[in-house]
């Protein structure tokens, strides 16, 4: 009887210390900075993974391989890849995510794919292999510099607008060769994330222009939960009429904690269009930081002062950044 139940004692604590085992392997970061070394790896022991792969000379043949182990990695709860500055264009992008779908644990994405040559059906495919992923709830997407076009955009957002279940979006399309018309509207394609509470937006050196400013402020109007914000709308040809609406967009958006703000060098914008802006942000009645650059526009010294002033009766922010 007493070796029946010290036998006993010696499973449960072998039971405990596996489980111990288990549970250090799972909170563990494991990083890659070569393809090769990655990919004879042991793919189910991956939980947490970093793969720095940039300018790693990866074609499009490499990053369907990459690709191929990835959707190996089942039991992924994190995910960094960072492939900037290599050439994966749109059959390797595809080859990426094809089998994502297969992490059915991943909750967090990061994917950087600056300088990447991808066009605008990379982007559309892109858009359909993430939108595969239900269980995301933080994804940043940074296609900095390639060349998406409006088409691309507005597939790869529609692509998005599938993960239902996203808090947290962060998406850098800066000089993409993107431009207002009917065929993008950004807005239309995010209205579906109704839990989102985080949202970064990097849209500097586009031509979105009016248009697209105000598509993209009518939809804000929707986000009524919205904590976070983050526009980065810099060179993007906006003037009075897109900043007015952004203007009437926020004062919707009550929740608001945290927004930061960049119109700078938007050579139509002055003191009309930045008095609407400021009354909207001013009615934000939870904002608490606020970064807001109008600079290099068409606001006068004098007007300046008096949008400073505006500001300086928000008592309730804590910390304020105003360059005018």
């Amino acid at each position: 009887m007493q070796n029946f139940i010290f036998c006993l004692q010696i499973k449960k604590y072998i039971n405990k210390q596996i489980q111990l085992i288990l549970s250090q392997m799972s909170n563990q970061v494991k990083i890659f900075k070569q393809l090769q070394i990655f990919t004879k790896s042991n793919f189910t022991n991956h939980f947490h993974l970093e793969l720095i792969l940039r300018d790693s000379k990866i074609d499009e043949y490499k990053a369907i391989n990459l690709g191929e182990a990835l959707g190996k990695c089942v039991n992924l709860i994190t995910l960094t890849l960072d492939l900037s500055y290599n050439k994966i264009r749109d059959v390797g992008i595809a080859g990426i995510v094809k089998d994502i779908k297969n992490c059915s644990n991943l909750t967090t994405l990061n994917i950087y794919l600056r300088d990447t040559n991808i066009m605008k059906e990379g982007a559309a495919l892109l858009g359909i292999g993430l939108g595969s992923c239900k269980t995301l709830i933080s994804l940043t997407l940074n296609l900095k510099r390639n060349n998406i076009c409006n088409e691309g955009a507005q597939n790869l957002i529609n692509g998005l607008s599938n993960c239902q279940n996203l808090k947290s979006l962060t998406l850098i399309l800066m000089e993409n060769n993107i431009s207002g018309s009917e065929e993008f509207n950004i807005g239309q394609g995010l209205r579906k994330l109704k839990k989102l509470l985080d949202l970064t937006l990097l849209l500097k050196s586009n031509k979105i222009g009016n248009k697209g400013s105000t598509d993209l402020a009518e939809e804000l109007a929707n986000f009524q939960h919205l904590q976070h914000l983050n526009l980065q709308l810099q060179e993007n040809n906006i003037n009075n009429q897109g900043l007015s609406r952004l203007g009437f967009a926020l004062k919707l958006c009550q929740d608001l904690k945290t927004l930061n703000l960049d119109l700078s060098n938007n050579d139509n914008i002055d003191e009309s269009g930045s008095i609407d802006l400021v009354y909207g942000i001013r009615n934000c009645s939870n904002i608490q930081y606020l970064a807001l650059i109008l600079s290099k526009n068409k606001i006068g010294a004098v007007e300046k002062k008096l949008l400073n002033k505006k500001f300086d009766k928000m008592t309730r922010l804590v910390k304020k950044e105003l360059k005018l």
